[in-house]
């Protein structure tokens, strides 16, 4: 098998007749992300992003985009898989992981056999990988706005997503990790709480990170009550004067710690990963840690940075994110007023942009003067 997966990659035959039936699988992976109700939300967040960074564009790929428009525009797709491949594929680039029963020195030797003979490729493959942090995604001109999403689903939601720096390297501070316990934390006083049982405005709420070179995306997702969806506005409100008082109370070390120890013990309990899944999870962390981190760089906190967490915390504020109100009788609630409604490619995703300061004037100075005034506290 081995012996298969080397010959595929010192000379690929990329047959004609195979590629439609490979392409027809991508468009049938894709015809499932469409159908995701938060992927929809997701993509369309994406397309507000500067167009010249590759974070603003289609990432997967149809049937018309990969087979039947290429040959319009005189492509030969079989050419160009030549081509991506020499710019792409080559042991630089590589990492190769293998999973077995057999001792560590057979497999070795095992993949030496099939892989070692690999071209060293071309020089624009041989070159350094680029990242994307070039332009970067999101510009002022780029944030702070309002977008009215209708979504598919009969629960409307908010999504509120903040534009921080790239923190891959930051993996054994793991600073979003903190930043998303507090604001995900379900305890007495917490925002979770406040929003859904105080206020009465959501049913629940979930927070998630995007992490690559482009940059690190922090989104707080509330799925609101019929009053939270008629008072998006109270939403933001406490949303922000929570991070208020997170920003004026400081960051709390022992928290950091606590969170670190939990790391641990969670590494200690986790359960060994399938070998398919192990082998995959592995050949991508060798893209971005170090050997040595391998393992644990993705799970552990292992040297606690308050500084560059309160960076972060910092930078939570109303001039770095854009706030989207799904609803899927957006429409008939009047969302899109009298605003251009543009369609997503390729999703069908009907959704409006504006400025998040026309939609709630005077809001972003009201929030930014609640987040400066730690500073005189």
């Amino acid at each position: 098998l081995l012996d298969r997966v080397g010959d595929f990659f010192r000379s690929p035959l990329f047959d004609e007749s195979f590629v439609k039936k490979e392409v027809n699988a991508i468009n049938s992976e894709h015809s499932k992300n469409v159908q995701d109700p938060d992927y929809r939300v997701f993509e369309t967040l994406a397309s507000v992003a500067n167009p010249d960074s590759p974070a603003s564009r289609f990432h997967t790929g149809t049937i018309n985009t990969l087979y039947n428009d290429p040959p319009k525009r005189g492509i030969d797709i079989v050419d160009e898989l030549h081509h991506y491949f020499k710019s792409h594929y080559c042991p630089s680039r590589m990492r190769l992981v293998t999973v077995s029963s057999e001792p560590l020195q057979t497999q070795l030797e095992n993949a030496d056999a099939a892989f070692g003979n690999i071209s060293a490729g071309s020089g624009a493959c041989q070159a350094e990988r680029r990242t994307f942090a070039e332009p970067p995604p999101y510009t002022p001109g780029r944030m702070a706005k309002w977008i009215a999403i209708e979504g598919t689903e009969p629960r409307p939601s908010l999504w509120i997503q903040w534009a921080l720096p790239d923190m891959t390297k930051e993996f054994r501070a793991q600073p979003v990790a903190y930043l998303v316990h507090v604001l995900s934390y379900t305890g007495v006083d917490s925002l979770t709480r406040m929003l859904q049982d105080s206020l009465g405005l959501a049913t629940s709420v979930s927070v998630f990170n995007d992490m690559d070179s482009a940059g690190t995306r922090l989104f707080y997702v509330v799925y609101l009550t019929k009053v939270g969806r008629e008072r998006a506005d109270l939403v933001l409100d406490v949303v922000f004067a929570y991070l208020a008082t997170v920003l004026r109370r400081g960051i709390d070390e022992d928290l950091y710690s606590t969170l670190a120890d939990v790391s641990r013990l969670e590494w200690d309990w986790k359960e060994p990963s399938a070998p398919m899944g192990a082998a995959s999870g592995y050949a991508e962390r060798m893209t971005r840690l170090p050997a040595h981190n391998l393992l644990t760089g993705d799970y552990l906190i292992e040297r606690p940075n308050a500084s560059l967490v309160s960076r972060l915390l910092s930078m939570l504020r109303p001039e770095r994110m854009n706030v989207a109100l799904v609803d899927q009788d957006a429409e008939s609630h009047g969302l899109f007023r009298e605003n251009e409604v543009r369609t997503l490619p390729h999703y069908g995703v009907k959704f409006s942009v504006q400025e998040l300061s026309k939609i709630l004037p005077g809001a972003m100075s009201l929030w930014t003067s609640w987040l400066d005034a730690r500073r005189g506290g």
